[in-house]
């Protein structure tokens, strides 16, 4: 069931809501852009005869791809110089969404060529597309990237990965399989990434072990397909046991390592709503000193927490998630990753991340109303994405490298899982 080129529903309704967003585009970010789309803003706001920013709005960046040799100039609130005290853009305000550069023109529209073909997902650093996102039961739904849906499609980035790579050659074929994984309702989040690990696993040693692949495509794609469909997706998803939350012994350590990574990454960024975030999740989880704590205390109130949590908004949770994912396998090509196991681990901790703070934000509780625990959801994806998501330090792997250790970082996979 290989995706066509479409976008999901939900990015056919955005709308940028400007000054009523509360957390705007350009806030808190490093916003590179190119050469000549500083060079085009400096002549249309010359030729239009008004006045540039009291200091360059510009910062060379020479070590940058292509597209990114210049990092707009943020003022010491965190915003861009041309960010208007009406908390709009003046430049597109002023003169249009031709001056803007490519990535102020698209966001939050992510743009992936595939094969030849239009690929459009959502960057949910933007609030509104996170509404829009996990709200609407139809929002991910594929539909056709129609003219007009996205303003410079040139502007769309090749998919990651090295021409030629077998890993790349057939990324449609593994795709599928990601989808098969993770997509389908029945069983268990947990489950299904456990099995999906235990299978990227197997992947890897096909795709980057030391023996190598056959030198045609086609008995290359004989050996993948013949890998794929060895037991399939759903079985192998089945056949992993849903063990219960409450025993497990790493769990308090991983809510403090989370916990405590959130807050030192707080201490660095210039978001007063992202702090607020982390010491509400803190706070409700009984994590609030500066002394050593074993986490058991914090664990015992997550699972309480989350299995209340999950009696009284299970199939709304189960949307969130859900939702999330359809638009992450777009968002995320999994080429992006040195190999599959890589992919699966990073998705592991970001599920864990968004999950943990959800059921620990102070407003959520099982008795909480629909509305009340959307809006809560809205927050957590959105301030995580906006402020964590590239963050080093949650990211990495372990022995992260071509002499990593495997084996541990499929334990680490199977361990974050849980969380899911």
């Amino acid at each position: 069931m290989t995706i066509p080129a479409t976008t999901l529903r939900f990015m056919t309704r955005f709308r940028c809501i400007a000054e009523r967003c509360e957390d705007t585009c350009c806030g808190g970010l490093r916003v590179g852009v190119s050469e000549a789309s500083v060079q085009r803003i400096h002549e249309t706001l010359r030729a239009a005869g008004a006045p540039e920013p009291i200091e360059e709005f510009s910062i060379p960046f020479p070590e940058g791809a292509p597209s990114e040799r210049v990092l707009l100039r943020m003022r010491p609130d965190g915003h861009c110089v041309f960010f208007s005290a009406e908390r709009n853009c003046s430049l597109h305000r002023d003169h249009g969404e031709a001056v803007l550069p490519d990535v102020c023109s698209t966001f939050p529209r992510t743009l992936w060529k595939q094969d030849g073909r239009l690929e459009v997902s959502g960057s949910l650093a933007c609030p509104e597309a996170v509404r829009l996102l996990l709200l609407a039961e139809d929002a991910v739904e594929p539909v056709p990237v129609t003219p007009g849906l996205v303003t410079r499609p040139e502007a769309a980035r090749p998919a990651p990965g090295l021409p030629g790579d077998p890993y790349v050659l057939h990324a449609g074929a593994v795709r599928d399989a990601l989808r098969e994984f993770l997509l389908p309702r029945g069983h268990p989040l947990s489950s299904r990434l456990s099995a999906l690990a235990r299978w990227a696993f197997r992947m890897d040693a096909l795709f980057r072990g030391p023996n190598p692949l056959p030198e045609g495509e086609e008995e290359i794609g004989a050996l993948l397909r013949a890998e794929l469909q060895s037991g399939g997706a759903a079985m192998a998803v089945a056949q992993v046991p849903r063990e219960p939350l409450e025993p497990w012994e790493e769990g308090g350590p991983r809510v403090l390592r989370l916990l405590t990574q959130l807050k030192d990454l707080s201490g660095v960024t210039r978001s007063e709503r992202f702090a607020r975030f982390v010491q509400g999740s803190r706070m409700a989880l009984g994590v609030t000193g500066e002394e050593a704590q074993d986490g058991s205390g914090a664990w015992r109130l997550y699972t309480v927490r989350r299995a209340g949590l999950e009696a009284h908004h299970g199939p709304r949770l189960e949307q969130y998630f859900h939702h999330y994912l359809e638009n992450y396998l777009l968002r995320h090509p999994h080429t992006e990753a040195f190999g599959l196991q890589a992919y699966v681990y990073r998705l592991s901790v970001r599920l864990a991340r968004v999950r943990l703070t959800l059921v620990a934000h102070p407003e959520v509780s099982s008795g909480c109303a629909r509305e009340t625990l959307d809006q809560a959801a809205v927050e957590c994806f959105q301030v995580l994405s906006r402020n964590v998501d590239l963050a080093p330090d949650f990211l990495a792997l372990p022995r992260e490298g071509l002499t990593g250790d495997r084996a541990l970082c499929l334990q680490e996979t199977l361990a974050w899982a849980r969380f899911s």
